[in-house]
C-alpha cells in the first residue's frame, strides 16, 4: 500500500515549522545547548519527527529536555513539549533559588537525574576530555556554571537525560508509529540566519528514505555533522 505522504509533504511541513518557530534553534539565546536527539517515527499514513534538544534553560532557570513534534498527526502540524528531568538534591544544592545564586563547584557537585543522585569530584583534565575549561580554578561557589554543568552531565550520563522510549510513546499522538530513523549526530540548518530544513541534505536524503521506504541515507547527507553544541555556543554571561 502506497503511503499518504511524499518527501515534498515532509519537507514542506519542516520549512513551516521554521517559519512558525517550532523547529529547532540550536543557538537559542535563552535554551542554551548540550546535546540532541531526533527520532523518526512512520507508518503508512503518518510520519513524525521527533527532536530532544537538552540544555539550559535561563529564563525557567531550570534544565530541560524540550521536545519538538512535526508531523501530520500533530494538531497544527507541530508542537513543543517541555520535560524537566534534571534537579537539585536537598544535601548539596546547585542553586539557592531564594536568594537567587547559583552554588555549583567545578570540584565538588551533585545533581538528581529522574529520582536518581549523580556525585561528581571531577578533576580540570575530565572538564576538557568534556570540552570544558574551568575559567577561574581558585574560585569554589558559582565556579561551575549552568552550561557547564549540563554539557558535562551529558558527557557522562548521554541518553540518560533524553526521554525513554516509554516517554516517548506517553508523548506521541498517534499509537500506529513506528521508530525507523535514530540520530545522534545530523546536519541541522541555521534558522537563525533563514537556512531552512529544506536546504539540507541531510533532510533531502532522509525525506526520500521515509517516502520509498528505504532505511539508508547517502553518506553524503551525514558528513559534516553538526549538532555537538560547541557549533552553536550563544554567550550569555
Amino acid at each position: 500500500m502506497n503511503k499518504k505522504y511524499t518527501k515534498t509533504d515532509i519537507l514542506k511541513a519542516l520549512d513551516e515549522s521554521a517559519k512558525k518557530g517550532k523547529f529547532p534553534v540550536l543557538d537559542n539565546e535563552n535554551v542554551y545547548l548540550a546535546d540532541a536527539r531526533l527520532s523518526v517515527f512512520c507508518s503508512q499514513e503518518h510520519w513524525l519527527f521527533v527532536f530532544e534538544i537538552v540544555g539550559y534553560s535561563a529564563p525557567e532557570n531550570e534544565f530541560v529536555d524540550h521536545i519538538y513534534l512535526i508531523g501530520n498527526c500533530v494538531d497544527q502540524g507541530a508542537k513543543i513539549v517541555e520535560r524537566i528531568f534534571i534537579e537539585e538534591t536537598d544535601d548539596d544544592p546547585v542553586w539557592d533559588r531564594e536568594e537567587g545564586e547559583w552554588l555549583a563547584d567545578w570540584r565538588n557537585w551533585e545533581i538528581m537525574v529522574k529520582g536518581k543522585i549523580y556525585k561528581f569530584r571531577p578533576s580540570l583534565d575530565e572538564y576538557k576530555e568534556a570540552g570544558i575549561e574551568i575559567e577561574d580554578p581558585k574560585r569554589k561557589i558559582g565556579s561551575l556554571r549552568q552550561d557547564m554543568l549540563i554539557r558535562f552531565l551529558s558527557f557522562k550520563l548521554g541518553d540518560k537525560l533524553f526521554c525513554t522510549e516509554d516517554e516517548l510513546f506517553d508523548i506521541i499522538p498517534k499509537n500506529d508509529l513506528k521508530k525507523v530513523f535514530y540520530f545522534k549526530e545530523w546536519q541541522h540548518p541555521d534558522i537563525k540566519n533563514n537556512e531552512n530544513p529544506s536546504e539540507i541534505p541531510f533532510f533531502i536524503s532522509l525525506t526520500s528514505a521515509i517516502e520509498s521506504g528505504d532505511r539508508s541515507i547517502s553518506e553524503e547527507a551525514i558528513k559534516n555533522p553538526n549538532t555537538h553544541w560547541s557549533n552553536w555556543i550563544v554567550k550569555w554571561y
